[in-house]
């Protein structure tokens, strides 16, 4: 039951309508702007927490999961990219888990890179 749950609410996501190229820019510049605060928050040093960053720059987290599922697309390209096992890359990945709660096919994770491949595998599984 949960399972077809979590696949239903991962198709809604794909099936989501695309944004026009103008607003899809601006998506993801808030975003990068946002990121880019997160992992350079004063007062944080060299925390190996991540979830410190998020805390120490709140405003900017909540920014990037209010953008909801249209962030979605940028932040799993970012993931697949170069940023997946960075700081920029956990951050990302959890905001992709709180944008999509339970429609998440993520189970346990400890980088942007783990993240995407659960969820590019759940999102190939659920194609086939």
């Amino acid at each position: 039951m949960k399972l077809a749950g979590m696949i239903g609410g991962l198709a809604a996501v794909l099936l989501l309508g695309g944004c026009s190229g103008g607003e899809s820019a601006q998506v993801e510049e808030v975003i990068d702007a946002h990121v880019e605060r997160i992992v350079s928050a004063p007062g944080v040093g060299s925390s190996s927490n991540p979830g410190d960053y998020i805390k120490a720059e709140r405003a900017s987290y909540e920014a990037i999961v209010s953008l909801g599922d249209k962030a979605l697309p940028h932040l799993l390209q970012e993931l697949r990219g170069e940023k997946g096992g960075s700081l920029a890359g956990w951050i990302m990945a959890k905001a992709g888990e709180d944008i999509l709660k339970e429609r998440s096919p993520v189970q346990a994770w400890g980088s942007g890179t783990e993240w995407v491949e659960q969820y590019d595998a759940a999102r190939k599984q659920a194609e086939q």
